[in-house]
């Protein structure tokens, strides 16, 4: 018994049973590892490729830079910066406009109320001479003024009525309250064949005839909305066309013959 407890080497492992093969000593603490053996451990260092393939591959240490990674940020490109600039530059000129213009408009304002006020008729024509504000304001049922197409507000105006009859005629604009505005022409001379004259100018404008004065027929409403009355009365011509806001053409030419009733001599 006591030899059998002797045997081996001290602190080693029991000696194997009668008959079983001795086991290979370990192999020493340098020698290479054999064949088949475990691949290095994470972060072990060696040319044997990893789980993740060549060392080239292998994932970075958390927190390093990339080789193809790009330290710093970026320089925006010299054409943003134009840009920019640009807009500013665009955008202070606006404001010194809009500010020019106001103090023109405060200007041009003041000296339109000082010319209004020297000379009126400079600015909206002179009294009409076939008919008076009166006769016109109860001939439409509402305050109106009637000057001569003239001057600078009477110009304006003239762009817009109607001049398809006595184009030529002396003439004169209405404004009312209600927003009515019109045309009275008046040609004093030439009687029937000036009628005659006008009325086949007007033939293809022609809407239907009406009962005021010698001869009278009522006209079509124009572009803008117009529509009037062609009216003899003796050997005075007339023409009165109103632009009235309902843009109806029965309603312009009964409108119409109110204010040409007033024109008889």
């Amino acid at each position: 018994m006591d030899e059998q407890r002797g045997s081996g080497t001290p602190g080693g492992p029991p000696p194997p049973p009668d008959g079983a093969p001795v086991p290979a000593p370990p192999p020493p603490p340098d020698a290479p590892p054999a064949s088949g053996a475990a691949q290095p451990g994470w972060g072990a260092t060696g040319s044997t490729p990893s789980a993740w393939g060549p060392p080239t591959d292998a994932p970075q240490t958390w927190g390093a830079a990339s080789p193809e990674a790009q330290v710093g940020w970026e320089r925006p490109p010299s054409g943003s910066n134009g840009c920019l600039k640009a807009c500013l530059i665009v955008g202070g000129i606006v404001v010194v406009l809009v500010v020019i213009a106001a103090i023109g408009l405060v200007i041009a304002g003041g000296r339109l109320v000082d010319e209004i006020q020297k000379n009126p008729d400079a600015m909206f024509g002179g009294e009409c001479p076939f008919v008076g504000p009166s006769e016109v304001s109860d001939a439409l049922g509402t305050d109106a003024q009637v000057f001569e197409v003239d001057g600078f507000v009477g110009g304006t105006m003239g762009a817009i009525l109607d001049r398809r009859l006595l184009a030529d005629a002396p003439d004169c604009y209405i404004v009312s309250d209600d927003g009515t505005t019109g045309r009275i022409a008046v040609l004093d001379g030439g009687g029937e064949e000036a009628f005659a004259a006008a009325a086949a100018e007007g033939d293809r404008i022609r809407a239907q005839d009406t009962d005021i004065g010698d001869e009278a027929f009522c006209t079509t409403t124009d572009g803008n909305g117009s529509a009037g009355v062609l009216v003899r009365f003796g050997e005075r011509v007339v023409y009165v066309s109103v632009l009235d806001q309902s843009r109806d053409q029965a309603r312009a030419c009964e409108v119409a013959s109110a204010v040409a009733a007033t024109l008889a001599p």
